[in-house]
């Protein structure tokens, strides 16, 4: 895609958690695209590596900081996307720590949001994409994922911060939901490539005629399943909510039937998860934590 100027200002957010070396390569890619962020935010969720920390001190044009707990992935989105506002950023891309950009990502995915501007002025984010996206010109997206998604920051003055009390998961999906209300479109970009690299902590099975997957932790399956019934009880999308239990419930004969007295844990996250979403009792769960 040619480029097309556009001097907005642009923060790109990191969330990072005890992963050095991937850090340091995202932020490499960050500091050599076509088209640099105007700043660099990095939220270190308090790893308890210090190589992090002496890693972010000495690269150049970074603003780092380091929580004193472990916020999760949304609180930590909550405080960039809050400093890049109060920092006057015009747009701001989200990114997980685990991610590669190619040296043209940034620059394509603001021709491409410029691009869908000029036939939608309700354009509230666009997102680069994987490398098995299939289609050659910018296509709707219905929601998006916080990994590799540029938005544009009147949007979200306009709708307010992410819940930072969802602590991880979810928190990209209700955020997207929230601008969608509000009348906000989003696009995927095809010329961005934005590439997750770590894909773990999760368990696919074919079982009951259906592919089914979950988080192997039992901290994953907690928040995972208590976010996503609150969320949809929130926005009143009760089928939604519904179809969540019913898969709550599959994934629970699952692990009665395949993993009985090692799947115990999972089930009592799975049945914490709905009782506390239902209730609305968000927050950090000090009983299921990240290890």
């Amino acid at each position: 895609m040619r480029m097309i100027k556009d001097n907005r200002k642009i923060a790109a957010v990191v969330v990072t958690y005890n992963n050095a070396f991937m850090i340091k390569v995202l932020v490499d890619d960050l500091l050599h695209q076509t088209r640099m962020p105007d700043e660099i935010i990095v939220i270190d969720n308090s790893s308890n590596d210090l190589a992090e920390k002496k890693l972010m001190e000495v690269l150049p044009n970074i603003t780092y900081l380091k929580m004193i707990e472990n916020i999760g992935s949304e609180g930590g989105y909550y405080e960039g996307i809050k400093i890049a506002l109060e920092n006057d950023n015009d747009l701001i891309l989200t990114l997980d720590d685990d991610v590669r950009m190619l040296e043209n990502s940034l620059e394509e995915l603001l021709g491409g949001l410029k691009a869908v501007e000029k036939k939608d002025s309700m354009v509230g984010a666009v997102r680069g994409v994987g490398e098995w996206h299939k289609d050659n010109a910018p296509t709707k997206l219905d929601l998006f994922a916080w990994r590799g998604t540029l938005i544009k920051s009147t949007a979200i003055r306009k709708v307010g911060l992410p819940i930072k009390e969802y602590f991880i998961y979810g928190g990209d999906l209700e955020y997207s939901l929230r601008l969608s209300i509000n009348g906000y479109r989003f696009f995927w970009v095809p010329g961005s490539k934005i590439v997750e690299r770590r894909i773990g902590g999760k368990s696919w099975h074919k079982r009951f005629g259906k592919n089914i997957f979950f988080y192997t932790d039992d901290f994953r399956l907690y928040y995972a399943f208590r976010n996503e019934i609150h969320l949809y009880i929130k926005y009143r999308l009760f089928s939604k909510a519904f179809r969540t239990v019913l898969y709550g419930v599959m994934l629970i004969l699952f692990f009665i039937i395949h993993e009985r007295l090692r799947g115990i844990g999972k089930i009592k996250a799975v049945i914490k998860g709905f009782f506390d979403g239902f209730q609305s009792k968000l927050g950090k769960n000090k009983k299921y934590l990240p290890g």
